[in-house]
């Protein structure tokens, strides 16, 4: 492994830490990549300077002169492997990916050592709940499943497919309203809920403003308990209100979230 890699890699392993992209970046300098380097530089300082105050203003500007003059060679690696595919660059390297699913299911693999992303936005994930939930990620990437009523319209709401494999909670699940569906693998009467779960984003999330969604698979309810710190019934499907990242409301059986009774919803409305 070369220095440049090992370093790279250090992003990857620890994509919070501004560290490594620091040392990345006086490695670039040293061998002719001073756009690069430079870039990771502003943007790191972007992060915390505050908005108001003019320096933040200049080094926007920067940035946004950089990335003009080298985005087509920095993405060229991400085109071939998702054509058509939009992202956001932040702290010098790409962080959001949103590209289509069949893109994204088949390349995954070979994506996720491009770059420290920590979200991919799956412009046609309304029909691949299921897939994209057991499709395998680093632990700290998000990936949401946009849900359009047609290809022509803008994602207005998105569900999260979240990863069996995380003993806890995720950060993101620990702030807002939250409406998560666990669903045992390979059962038929949970497969169903999944099915018509986007169904019911599309339907109802207009009303439910302030509810975000998200489907959480398992391979065994203990697993599953562990995850949420609830006592959960052994059938599924699950329903779980989460507030702040704690159980407000908690529902099992109902196929469709529709079916889900009055009193589920109290907590949602406070």
């Amino acid at each position: 492994m070369t220095d440049a890699e090992a370093i790279f890699a250090g992003i990857l392993a620890d994509p919070a830490n501004d560290v490594p992209r620091l040392v990345f970046a006086d490695w670039l300098e040293e061998h002719g990549q001073e756009e690069w380097a430079e870039f990771i530089r502003v943007q790191i300082e972007l992060e915390t300077v505050p908005r108001s105050e003019p320096r933040h203003k200049d080094l926007s500007r920067r940035a946004r002169k950089i990335l003009a003059q080298q985005k087509e060679t920095w993405l060229l690696p991400f085109q071939k492997l998702l054509p058509g595919c939009f992202v956001k660059f932040e702290r010098g390297f790409v962080s959001i990916v949103k590209a289509s699913y069949s893109y994204v299911f088949f390349n995954a693999e070979q994506l996720w050592p491009l770059a420290p992303i920590r979200e991919v936005q799956v412009t046609d994930g309304q029909r691949h709940i299921s897939e994209l939930c057991w499709l395998e990620r680093p632990a700290h990437v998000r990936i949401r499943a946009d849900m359009l009523a047609n290809m022509s319209q803008l994602a207005t709401v998105a569900i999260d497919t979240l990863s069996p494999g995380p003993g806890r909670i995720e950060p993101f699940l620990r702030s807002g309203l939250w409406l998560v569906l666990g669903c045992a693998r390979g059962s038929g009467t949970d497969i169903v809920a999944m099915s018509r779960f986007s169904d019911f984003v599309l339907r109802q999330s207009a009303s439910l403003g302030h509810v975000n969604f998200a489907v959480r698979p398992y391979q065994v309810v203990g697993e599953f308990r562990t995850w949420c710190t609830a006592p959960l019934a052994d059938g599924g499907p699950h329903w779980l209100l989460l507030r702040d990242g704690q159980l407000a409301s908690y529902a099992a059986g109902p196929v469709e979230a529709d079916q889900l009774p009055l009193k589920f919803w109290t907590p949602a409305n406070r």
